[in-house]
């Protein structure tokens, strides 16, 4: 416990480690290290977070003492600097730009990456260079690139001892890769993370750069508690490091703005295609309704049509038997006349 520094509950809540994310977007997992909400957010049960921060610094002792490697990662824009900082302040290693698939699993071709990186920056340093300037800027773009993603692990050499993750949910590979090589995750986690996989969890706050700085500040006094030796840290690297976020900062919103314009549009576009396709259907529904109607009544029509003419038809079945009636019994008339007439000639023969 001699190599771990001292920190109290109250630091935590004035770093703002126990706010947690809004409560529609908890993960169950995390039920146990919830002491409440206000408002729509959880709050954190610090408590239970001094005693997980305390055995995760003691993991980070261990390491440290026996020159173990630790590798802090952390993506987010918010954190990314101070990881940096902190890092480079107790001589390990980070990751705070991208995490490319296979930086732990598929360190062959890492390494290979980090040797081409150290080549361009021997060239690019060469004072008497053959290159041409669409040479030197086409290898600096590259080295900058490069060095953005693998700038914090080129002296890895190998896997680490032990991770520190910010955010297990947008560093997910990076926790697969380590479990899938043994290695101790030691995490962060919110109220929205899951703690499949997490040796060593750590609930608070993992968005807020304060408590970012609160987390790596504790973590690099341990490493170097535990070393015995304050590694030196040029005091132009952590400007630098800002300098480089910040322009990375500015390209990133520049690539970004018209990104969230294009998607904008894009969901303007779709929302008036949904627009016009529900007019479409609403269309063809009230066609078929007024087809299905104008049927209706044709099939009416066409019963009444039917029943008129069977009507007719009766009348006329009617009228054609009395008239056949009226037919016969003039006929019987006819003969009956007929027949009396020839009973009369004979009398009138005889007077």
């Amino acid at each position: 416990m001699s190599n771990i520094p001292n920190f109290t509950i109250r630091e935590m809540l004035e770093a703002g480690v126990h706010f947690g994310h809004k409560k529609n977007r908890w993960n169950p997992q995390m039920s146990q290290f919830i002491y409440g909400s206000k408002g729509d957010l959880h709050i954190i049960d610090l408590s239970k977070t001094y005693i997980l921060l305390n055995k995760a610094l003691e993991v980070v002792a261990n390491v440290a003492s026996n020159n173990g490697k630790i590798l802090f990662i952390g993506t987010k824009r918010q954190s990314s600097s101070t990881i940096a900082e902190y890092a480079a302040k107790c001589g390990q290693h980070y990751v705070n730009h991208r995490w490319l698939g296979g930086m732990l699993t598929n360190w062959s071709t890492v390494s290979n990456s980090i040797k081409t990186l150290k080549y361009i920056e021997e060239e690019l340093g060469k004072e008497e260079s053959e290159l041409t300037k669409k040479e030197k800027l086409h290898l600096s773009r590259k080295s900058e690139k490069l060095d953005r993603s693998l700038g914090g692990i080129r002296e890895l050499e190998g896997r680490p001892a032990v991770v520190v993750i910010f955010d297990t949910n947008k560093e997910s590979i990076a926790v697969k890769e380590a479990v899938k090589l043994g290695i101790p995750v030691i995490a962060i986690v919110d109220t929205n993370s899951s703690l499949e996989d997490i040796n060593y969890p750590i609930p608070g706050n993992d968005d807020s750069a304060k408590a970012t700085s609160f987390f790596c500040n504790l973590f690099a006094e341990t490493i170097i508690k535990a070393r015995g030796k304050v590694v030196p840290v040029k005091e132009e690297a952590p400007k630098k490091k800002e300098a480089e976020a910040k322009a990375e900062e500015k390209v990133e919103a520049k690539v970004e703005a018209p990104a969230e314009a294009k998607e904008e549009k894009a969901e303007v576009k779709v929302v008036a295609e949904e627009k016009s396709e529900a007019k479409e259907k609403d269309t063809k529904a009230k066609k078929a309704t007024t087809k299905a109607a104008a049927a209706k009544t044709t099939a009416k029509k066409e019963t009444k049509a039917k029943a008129t003419a069977a009507t007719t038809a009766k009348k006329e079945t009617a009228a054609k038997k009395t008239a056949s009636t009226k037919t016969a019994a003039a006929k019987k008339t006819t003969a009956k006349a007929k027949t009396t007439a020839k009973k009369a000639e004979p009398a009138n023969d005889a007077a």
